[in-house]
């Protein structure tokens, strides 16, 4: 095997753990908040913190997918995979509207009007 296909082959790993990665960082860093917000709901310091957070995590997954899906068309062989890895990154997007809604009503049942 030539050094330039051992290369591409690095390259198309990489691309395939990329959005399992930011999946996993996602989920984790996102569940992590939500427990927060169960835990201490008085505190209202890291729900801005979790809105600001969730808008960056969804630009930045979005961005990769758009990045995997073009770079999907150079590695013709490997197209298939690799979106179907980039998929992963669509799975935060209902997770976050169901964090969304579990905050949203903690925060409705425990306000005082």
């Amino acid at each position: 095997m030539n050094n330039k296909n051992h290369d591409s082959l690095h390259e198309v790993e990489i691309l395939k753990q990329l959005p399992v990665w930011f999946f996993s960082i996602s989920f984790i860093t996102g569940t992590i908040l939500l427990l927060l917000h169960l835990i201490i709901p008085k505190n209202f310091g890291y729900i801005e913190f979790g809105i600001v957070y969730t808008f960056i995590a969804f630009a930045i997954n979005s961005l990769l997918l758009i990045g995997l899906i073009i770079t999907s068309f150079y590695y013709k062989k490997h197209q298939k995979t690799i979106l179907i890895r980039g998929t992963l990154l669509l799975l935060n997007i209902p997770i976050a509207l169901i964090y969304l809604f579990i905050v949203m009503s903690n925060i409705l049942n425990h306000s005082e009007f």
